[in-house]
């Protein structure tokens, strides 16, 4: 009964944090907390067995755990691994670097021993010491449809009303030093949404491109082209505020918050947006966040759907990166909780 009234608990704070801020993304973790929290209630539950349609749900959850959830650790693993890399590359933290491949050892091996258990070993031992391993994949699997659900959620979100200024992220440009495929979207999904700005208000808003040089052509920074690419397209130049240090996401709202400051007299009543790659919406909120910037939301721009696919992927993998020692740490005990269910049940 407890369980149940904590998770009961949970999910009313969510829903409460939800409609006071709908874009504060504390509320989503609580949901991932009150399933999990429910979820082994209802496993430990003796009056389980009396409720027929429950039990077919459970066994149908418990063969998509068994089959598909490997699959997704194990691309998580690899991903964090490759991430990691590249993080330690530009930061040269050996503990950061030490957490991230810890963090994808333990996916990877948790995926190597369900697919050994499963189709190699039989028998109730293997079975039962396979689920310790599953409690700590089905937690992988929720936190990857939470972040698809929290993504579609500011996706529908996007806040039309009158803004002081818009951001735009950049991306590495071509190797011929023009916009890229992806940065290109952004840029027209900027010029539609300023152009409806401009129709309903009948004023430009302060835009800000943020990026620094990247490709071949470091040269020229992200944010020179951009520019380039709004005034070709009739953006007057007077409206385009450039930002040429920015190397990554959070970097984008740092100095952009910086240019803010210096264009407004209170930070905190500016109306602003950013846009960025619909698939990159999370991440990009959740910097927008950090940086103190809760008004702001974000624009999506469209892409194809091998594009989000693949993006789908990495931009959840820097997510958990983002947050890797909570996530090692929930890791850890979720096997706790696997062994204790193991043990005690």
């Amino acid at each position: 009964m407890i369980a149940y009234l904590a998770a009961l608990v949970l999910f009313l704070i969510a829903i409460l944090m939800f409609f006071i801020a709908p874009r504060n993304l504390i509320d989503n973790f609580l949901f991932l907390a009150g399933f999990i929290i429910l979820f082994i209630a209802v496993l430990n539950d003796p009056t389980f067995n009396h409720h027929p349609v429950f039990q077919h749900v459970f066994y149908w959850l418990d063969q998509t755990v068994r089959l598909i959830a490997p699959l997704f650790t194990l691309i998580f693993g690899i991903g964090m691994i490759s991430y990691a890399l590249k993080v330690y590359s530009v930061e040269r933290s050996k503990l950061q670097l030490a957490v991230g491949l810890l963090l994808a050892s333990l996916l990877i091996a948790g995926t190597v021993l369900q697919y050994i258990a499963t189709f190699l070993l039989g028998g109730f031992f293997h079975q039962e010491i396979v689920r310790i391993f599953q409690f700590a994949m089905t937690y992988f699997v929720l936190a990857f449809i939470n972040y698809m659900v929290v993504t579609l959620r500011l996706t529908l979100l996007e806040d039309e009303g009158k803004q002081d200024f818009v951001l735009i992220l950049g991306e590495q440009l071509s190797k011929h030093g023009k916009p890229s495929k992806v940065l290109e979207n952004r840029l027209d999904m900027a010029l539609d949404y300023i152009g409806r700005q401009q129709f309903q208000y009948q004023k430009v808003p302060k835009i800000i491109v943020s990026g620094t040089s990247t490709g071949t052509h470091s040269d020229v920074s992200e944010a020179k082209i951009m520019a380039k690419y709004l005034i070709e397209h009739g953006v007057p130049e007077d409206a385009i505020l450039t930002e040429c240090q920015a190397a990554n996401t959070h970097e984008n709202f740092i100095y952009a918050k910086k240019i803010i400051k210096a264009n407004t007299k209170q930070i905190q009543t500016v109306k602003a947006v950013f846009v960025t790659s619909s698939y990159h919406l999370y991440r990009s909120q959740l910097y927008a966040n950090m940086e103190g910037l809760y008004q702001m939301s974000g624009v999506g721009a469209r892409a194809d759907f091998p594009e989000r696919l693949l993006n789908w992927v990495r931009e959840f993998v820097a997510i958990l990166f983002m947050h890797r020692k909570l996530h090692l740490a929930v890791s850890i005990l979720m096997i706790g909780l696997g062994i204790i269910n193991y043990v005690h049940f």
